[in-house]
């Protein structure tokens, strides 16, 4: 618990009830040495919210598997075949240079949740926003790939 924090997110204006309410407890669960992460239904519990309605501002990133495979060298294949044991990448939520989150997946796409986007920004991403992330395959081999970093805007 950080007192700093959840005196923080009182502080905040011109956020829906929900969103504070949310804020708030993600505050009081925070820890300046370990971060702050509830499950989506213990966050929805302690909010007295639906996960539903947790849920609402949830963002699904997708992309285009790559291949470091010779024989995905082919425009006309459609979809690739994986030269991984397993499909496994990270994806970076950044704040400049600095990563503010890493998601893990092992699909080509991701869920960056509301809950986790009001503790990185303090609010859901929305209309003139961005965000930029860093996207790279795991290799039983060589281990983090080569990255590909974007910027979305909203």
């Amino acid at each position: 618990m950080s007192h700093a924090a959840t005196n923080w997110a009182i502080q905040q204006r011109g956020l829906k009830p929900t969103t504070k309410i949310v804020l708030w407890h993600l505050c009081d669960r925070f820890n300046p040495d370990y971060g702050c992460f509830p499950s989506q239904e213990r966050l929805a519990h302690d909010c007295e919210i639906s996960r539903a309605t947790l849920s609402l501002g949830d963002l699904t990133l997708q992309w285009v598997r790559r291949s470091r495979s010779l024989a995905a060298d082919n425009w006309g294949m459609g979809d690739i075949a994986l030269a991984e044991e397993l499909e496994a990448y990270e994806v970076d939520i950044l704040d400049g240079s600095t990563v503010k989150r890493t998601l893990s997946t092992g699909a080509s796409s991701a869920i960056y949740t509301s809950a986790a986007q009001i503790a990185d920004w303090g609010a859901l991403l929305g209309p003139g926003d961005t965000l930029t992330i860093r996207i790279a395959q795991l290799s039983a081999l060589i281990g983090r790939g080569a990255a590909r970093t974007v910027t979305l805007f909203f």
